[in-house]
């Protein structure tokens, strides 16, 4: 399920409220404010974060144009092949998405890390 929810601020005791009593994986972009749930008195591990690809490769990305980091180019190079088989799955249906992704892109995640 994906829910928008709006909020005249970004502190972390929006987050909090919002997702009280949730359970399962929750996407978020590595703002800081998100730490907040993790680190609540009354925290569990039932809430698993999950790190967006799109935020990671762009810092990759962007150290490996600025050429600071041999390690980034290295890893823009193994990422490279994830987002040739996103560019062919783009508009399928989501159970076709993760067929192809469970098939192909996890064995290239593994070898990467």
């Amino acid at each position: 399920m994906v829910t928008y929810r709006f909020e005249d601020s970004r502190g972390g005791d929006c987050f909090a409220r919002h997702l009280a009593g949730y359970c399962g994986i929750l996407q978020a972009d590595g703002y800081t404010a998100y730490n907040r749930l993790a680190k609540a008195e009354n925290a569990t591990d039932a809430v698993i974060p999950a790190g967006c690809w799109g935020h990671v490769s762009r810092k990759f990305f962007e150290l490996h144009v600025d050429e600071s980091s041999p390690f980034a180019t290295r890893t823009v190079e193994a990422m490279a092949p994830l987002w040739q088989i996103e560019e062919h799955i783009r508009g399928q249906g989501l159970d076709q998405r993760h067929t192809v992704r469970q098939e192909r892109s996890v064995a290239i995640v593994h070898e990467s890390l």
